[in-house]
């Protein structure tokens, strides 16, 4: 969320509420927003994902660092982020979406908008 915020404050410095953004600037900020949080959570879920498809039986993996350090000496930090361009098609538009929809939704619940 504070990713959000500040990219809609850098998009629109003299708003003072949050109804004087454009919605083209909410869906931009709300894209943008994805994509940062996908950049920095996807090596983390392509562990989670290696550690959850481990055997039970002969485990590959001791733990996160364990499956961390396994991976990355297999094959360098590209590891971390195969299928990172799929997963960016998709959160643009569902985190423009998700934020549109939060902004459109605060505007009816409030009545009286809020300063920054």
């Amino acid at each position: 969320m504070m990713s959000y915020d500040r990219l809609l404050r850098w998009f629109n410095p003299a708003a003072r509420t949050r109804r004087d953004h454009k919605r083209i600037n909410v869906l931009a900020s709300g894209a943008i927003a994805g994509y940062l949080y996908w950049f920095a959570v996807f090596p983390i879920d392509v562990v989670k994902s290696r550690i959850q498809s481990d055997s039970f039986t002969a485990p590959k993996y001791q733990g996160m660092l364990d499956c961390f350090r396994k991976s990355f000496q297999e094959g360098g930090y590209r590891v971390f982020y195969k299928g990172f361009a799929i997963c960016l098609l998709r959160a643009g538009p569902v985190n423009a979406g998700n934020f549109f929809f939060y902004e459109e939704t605060m505007k009816l619940v409030t009545p009286n908008p809020t300063k920054y």
